[in-house]
């Protein structure tokens, strides 16, 4: 978020120093009776202007900033990255651990590695040594034991499972990433999300807003779509009675009705461990989708 403030950038003088000044000559403002001695009246009164002006530029400037930071901190936790990446292909077979970094410190020893069958499958030792968080416990880590030419999918927490939490006790939203271990074609995964709007982890979203909308990796089904409640994370946007939800010409994006309050915390799921609706048009379902945002005053 933006802020206002009534600091000006620092001009280089004529001597290649960085340099802020009042004046360079008393026809220009500033009267010096003893230049060796002392400062005129004047001076000392510019001086002071413009260390009250310093002091309120910082405190205008810092507030937006801390404020910002409050607001994220009120959002549950999402999944910022993955190694490999959602939608990769040619993984090598030999990677003996795969990661997933959140926006935030999570709770260390607690996770919830979801199955997903839809979608691929599991990659994760049954029976072998557990996952574990770095030292900054954003990043989480997963044993895995993979072979050659398959796809591979696994989720991050789902309705009744929920052991992936915020330093703070948040649950954190839905999320599954796929990879491929072959040189395997892109529809041979299953679609992915490529945008949100408002975008994921938003603070500043207008209460006015009347839809919001998500955009695909490839043409999905038009008739088909699971919009998942995310209760333990946020408020869900959408309205009882509200318009069907739509997609446009190109089967890519589809936007859903909503109604919106200041000061409030949204979540929600495009599909889910047990909701699949989403469907590309060979019928293959899209990867669980944890989206929050939150509303300004």
């Amino acid at each position: 978020m933006g802020g206002f403030h009534f600091l000006r950038p620092r001009q280089a003088d004529n001597r290649g120093r960085d340099a802020v000044s009042v004046a360079d000559s008393p026809e220009e403002g500033v009267v010096v009776r003893h230049p060796k001695r002392v400062l005129c009246l004047q001076f000392a009164c510019l001086l002071s202007v413009a260390v009250g002006v310093l002091l309120i530029g910082v405190l205008l400037t810092r507030q937006p900033a801390e404020a910002q930071q409050a607001e994220a901190d009120a959002l549950p936790p999402r999944v910022i990255s993955t190694v490999p990446a959602t939608g990769a292909t040619n993984v090598d077979p030999n990677l003996t651990e795969i990661t997933v970094k959140f926006d935030q410190p999570m709770t260390d020893g607690g996770w919830s590695w979801m199955v997903l069958r839809a979608c691929g499958l599991y990659p994760g030792l049954r029976g072998g040594p557990g996952p574990s968080f770095d030292e900054t416990k954003t990043t989480c880590s997963l044993p895995v034991k993979l072979q050659a030419g398959k796809v591979y999918a696994i989720g991050i927490n789902s309705f009744r499972h929920s052991g992936f939490r915020s330093a703070t006790g948040k649950v954190a939203v839905n999320f599954g990433w796929a990879f491929a271990t072959g040189d395997l074609p892109p529809e041979a995964l299953p679609p992915r999300v490529l945008e949100v709007d408002p975008p994921n982890g938003a603070t500043d979203v207008d209460f006015r807003l009347t839809q919001i909308s998500v955009t695909f990796d490839r043409p999905m089904k038009n008739d088909s779509w699971s919009w998942v409640y995310q209760n333990n994370s946020g408020v869900y946007p959408g309205y009882r009675g509200s318009p069907p939800p739509k997609f446009d010409d190109q089967g890519l994006t589809c936007t859903l009705p909503v109604k919106l309050s200041p000061n409030t915390v949204y979540a929600l799921s495009l599909n889910s461990y047990r909701h699949t609706g989403f469907k590309d048009l060979a019928g293959k379902a899209a990867l669980p989708y944890g989206w929050t945002f939150s509303t300004k005053l």
